[in-house]
This record gives structure tokens, C-alpha cells and sequence, in this order.
């Protein structure tokens, strides 16, 4: 299959497709941006310049780097999810189905 080449217009199903797969990468980028803000707000905000000092001394960067370093896999599991439920999807076009096929071999 040649993903470059399909000449696809798209129905609404898979116009549908396409704004989840926005909506969720939104998300993520949202969650990402709250997790960041929630550990300055601990570090810093919640306690006094000696806390601070104790708070950045016991905090688990390692735990908060594999959080940040998970969000790739979970768009990557979600768009895989959307696009194989529309590539087995036979009241769209073949051509639309091949789209989503070359979708989840790129994810």
C-alpha cells in the first residue's frame, strides 16, 4: 500500500475521526501542561524557601519524567484506536479505509 499517492475525500465518519484525533492530542497537551504546573505549584508555591529546598530534595523527578515520557504512547495508542475502528468501518470509502490503514502503520 502506498500512502502517498491515496486520493481521498473524506466522509463525515472519517471528518469525525480527524477532530478526535485532535481533540486528542488537545487533551494530552493539556494534561502535560497541568502536570508541569502542579509540581511548580508544589515545589514552590506551597511551602517557603526552606520547604522549597526540602520539597526539591525529596521529589521524584524520575517518576515525573516516565509520566511526561508515557504521553507519546498514549496518543499514539489513541490515534491507533481511532483508526483501526474507521479502517474495519465499511459504510466508508475503500480509499478513506486505506487512509486509516496508513494511519495505523504510521502511529
Amino acid at each position: 500500500m502506498i500512502c502517498s499517492t491515496l486520493n481521498v475525500s473524506f466522509g463525515e465518519k472519517s471528518k469525525n475521526g480527524l477532530e478526535k484525533v485532535g481533540t486528542l492530542y488537545k487533551k494530552l497537551k493539556i494534561f502535560n501542561a497541568a502536570l508541569s504546573a502542579g509540581v511548580l505549584v508544589n515545589l514552590f508555591f506551597k511551602n517557603g524557601v526552606i520547604g522549597s529546598s526540602y520539597a526539591i530534595s525529596n521529589y521524584d523527578f524520575k517518576l515525573f519524567s516516565e509520566a511526561m515520557q508515557s504521553s507519546p504512547g498514549i496518543i499514539r495508542s489513541g490515534i491507533q484506536q481511532i483508526a483501526w475502528d474507521l479502517s474495519q468501518d465499511n459504510s466508508i470509502s475503500y480509499n478513506e479505509r486505506e487512509f486509516w490503514k496508513c494511519i495505523i502503520n504510521a502511529a
